[in-house]
């Protein structure tokens, strides 16, 4: 039997969307229009005067930091959005209209997106420039998002930031593959009851860190006692020698009142439930 033309109109799409990060400008433009002509709904446009691209498929859009990016849109701005928010079990039981959501290490703000438009008022930070640019973009065109640029910590300060966006691997930690450090402000979140608001509950605190989340953690204790659920990447991916962070991020939730509520695999993600919440309320998300 062949391939059935919806599948292989999906491989055709990452073939391109792979391309797309070793091409020039002409080259870029050449694969957008082949990825329009098998996907009439998706354009693919570059922001004048900056690095950045818009993805428009359908009624979504999305503005991508980089074009090493854009294959991450490439195959549906939807899909993408499902596959992220069942990565962070995501859905309208744990996101409910009117819900305040922290997202830490938002890059270009594709979880704050999927929350906001659940109805959620998202706090988001990102220190990386160039990603908190189309952060910031991302923000405006979706509204119910306000972007910060800061990085996370466990102490206010400043420390050297490694980017690794072309695969999504920027961390404060050095890992070796990334590229020049830059200096980035740094702040606990108990530092930010202005930012946040002192007394707000916190329905989901979204982490992504690549290796730096049990600082976070440890600079969240306190507003750790108003927040109802943890989403948070984790695993081996932590500095030079990639240590895994599962045990410090399950212990430090755990000493904060959590309980790990379901684990996805794939990602090395795990939702965390506070105890607070009685378990009618955590039959439901995830």
């Amino acid at each position: 039997m062949g391939r059935r033309p919806g599948k292989f109109r999906r491989e055709a799409l990452r073939a391109i969307g792979s391309m797309m990060k070793r091409s020039g400008d002409d080259g870029l433009r050449r694969l957008a229009g082949l990825a329009h002509r098998l996907r009439p709904e998706l354009t693919v446009e570059p922001v004048a005067g900056t690095g950045m691209f818009v993805v428009r498929d359908g009624d979504l859009s999305a503005t991508v930091a980089r074009r090493t990016r854009l294959h991450t849109q490439i195959t549906g701005i939807a899909q993408r959005r499902r596959w992220l928010a069942q990565d962070y079990m995501i859905d309208e039981r744990l996101v409910r209209p009117g819900d305040l959501v922290i997202d830490c290490g938002a890059n270009i703000g594709e979880v704050a997106m999927i929350c906001a438009g659940l109805g959620a008022r998202v706090i988001a930070f990102e220190p990386d420039p160039t990603e908190f640019e189309a952060l910031s973009a991302n923000a405006a065109a979706t509204g119910g998002i306000s972007a910060h640029r800061l990085a996370l910590w466990n102490e206010t300060g400043t420390l050297d930031f490694y980017p690794g966006n072309d695969t999504g691997d920027s961390s404060l930690i050095a890992s070796g593959t990334a590229g020049e450090p830059i200096r980035v402000e740094t702040r606990r979140l108990d530092d930010l009851g202005a930012v946040i608001g002192a007394d707000n509950p916190i329905r989901l605190l979204k982490l992504e860190a690549e290796g730096a989340e049990p600082e976070i953690l440890e600079g969240a204790m306190a507003t750790l006692d108003r927040v109802d659920y943890v989403s948070v990447d984790m695993g081996p991916e932590r500095g030079l020698t990639q240590d895994n962070t599962v045990p410090q991020v399950v212990n430090r939730l755990c000493a904060a009142g959590f309980r790990l509520r379901t684990f996805r695999q794939n990602r090395c993600i795990g939702l965390f439930v506070s105890a607070r919440l009685s378990e009618e309320a955590t039959d439901g998300p995830a």
